[in-house]
């Protein structure tokens, strides 16, 4: 299962959990707009990890298994590293809390090929019937719901 923060799922996680990542990385760039200097140092750090990330992740094929595994893994104790710190700001903590918990699931899809990074294959299928109810206001009117009967 692939999916966001939000606490439904997060309640119902298994070990096979991943969470997905374009939900975290737009949190991560969220703190290099505030304007706390240390929050923005914190984001910047992650995200220059997560790039490095995603550039060899996207060059997996090419690169021998074992090399692979093994940048993975470091660039992975790096982005778990910066989270541990124990001088983080506010706003930095609060994310940093959320990968001492979650690490293990934000990573998943680095060792096992069938998992994606992120849910947006989901979100995509869910893009038009989301788009439908916006439009019809769904079923708060009675029109809304009528439509949503012969739909």
């Amino acid at each position: 299962m692939v999916s966001d923060f939000l606490g439904a799922y997060i309640k119902y996680a298994n070990a096979l959990q991943q969470f997905c990542l374009a939900h975290l990385i737009r949190d991560v760039k969220l703190l290099t707009t505030l304007p706390d200097q240390d929050d923005q140092a914190f984001g910047e750090a992650l995200l220059t990890e997560f790039r490095k990330l995603f550039q060899f992740w996207h060059q997996g094929e090419k690169i021998p298994k074992e090399c692979f595994q093994g940048r993975m893994l470091r660039i992975k104790r790096r982005i778990l590293a910066l989270a541990a710190q124990e001088d983080l700001p506010g706003k930095s903590t609060t994310l940093a809390k959320r990968f001492h918990k979650h690490g293990q699931a934000m990573f998943r899809f680095l060792f096992d090929p069938g998992v994606p990074p992120t849910n947006n294959a989901s979100e995509q299928t869910l893009r038009q019937s989301v788009i439908d109810r916006k439009i019809t206001q769904g079923s708060r009117s009675l029109m809304g719901r009528q439509w949503n009967a012969r739909i």
